[in-house]
């Protein structure tokens, strides 16, 4: 399994943080369906992960679960709504929405960095329990890190905490704002076939 982590681990640091690179340089063009396509790929790889973690962690499986519930539903209720109001993506904000959601769709560092928070903060817990392996393969870790990367892990571990937890903030107050939009285009719809 170590084998297999210390690639993975390589492998998400390397994708999440590529994907991370062109949200704050992207233009505003794209397509509809590669929005739809950026949207899934994050979304499962996130959940892949998580449900990796699980394993890992199974005394917080249940937390792992409910995030990848909570990602998953806040952005496919976000899209929808996106969809139904004709707007070219989910990540186009109007005026009127939370001041948060807002800097965070409209601003494309804080989206980066966010996401990018967010996906170290999964990284580092799967490093975290293959330290041991990482420092008997590679001893020299231990001049670079002072000797004490488990040390290290956890303190990248903690310094990314707060972004994740922002960025699951972020998530239900999305899931909200998009839920309140579906149910004022129903009313509006429903009224119009009404009348």
């Amino acid at each position: 399994m170590y084998a297999r982590a210390r690639s993975l681990s390589l492998s998400l640091v390397r994708s999440r943080s590529l994907d991370s690179l062109p949200s704050i340089h992207r233009s505003k063009s794209g397509s509809r369906f590669g929005a739809v396509l950026d949207m899934v790929t994050d979304r499962f790889s996130t959940a892949i992960l998580c449900v990796i973690l699980t394993h890992l962690y199974q005394e917080y499986a249940k937390i792992f679960m409910f995030l990848i519930v909570l990602d998953i539903v806040s952005h496919w209720i976000s899209m929808y709504s996106s969809l139904l109001v004709g707007s070219d993506s989910h990540k186009t904000m109007r005026d009127d929405v939370p001041r948060l959601l807002h800097l965070y769709y409209t601003n494309r560092t804080v989206l980066g960095l966010v996401c990018l928070g967010n996906e170290l903060f999964y990284v580092f817990l799967y490093v975290a329990p293959f330290v041991p392996q990482l420092l008997q393969q590679y001893p020299v870790l231990n001049v670079y890190t002072g000797g004490d990367l488990a040390g290290l892990v956890r303190l990248a571990i903690y310094a990314c905490f707060p972004v994740h937890a922002l960025k699951q903030v972020i998530n239900v107050i999305q899931m909200v704002n998009a839920s309140n939009d579906i149910v004022a285009w129903d009313f509006r719809t429903s009224y119009s076939r009404s009348s």
